[in-house]
């Protein structure tokens, strides 16, 4: 009984690795939260953080089932 992303069906130009780095960036592993933790997994799974700059966490939001959304800011590359 547990969370997975199963398959990403990205919009317009977005690759798959760029949802779940998106996804992954937008997720906390200390919230133990199902989805996050499916993000995380997933973003692992596919090394979609390989060769990327490591960024900074300016700001994070978790999920507000009023707006739907979790909200993560991150600085990289200044």
């Amino acid at each position: 009984n547990q969370l997975a992303v199963t398959g990403v069906i990205p919009l317009k130009h977005a690759t798959e690795a760029d949802v779940l780095v998106s996804g992954a960036l937008a997720s906390q592993e200390s919230n133990q939260d199902p989805i996050d933790l499916a993000f995380l997994a997933a973003a692992k799974a596919h090394h979609v953080f390989d060769g990327l700059v490591a960024g900074t966490p300016v700001s994070f939001s978790p999920f507000d089932a009023k707006t739907r959304r979790t909200e993560a800011i991150v600085e990289q590359n200044g």
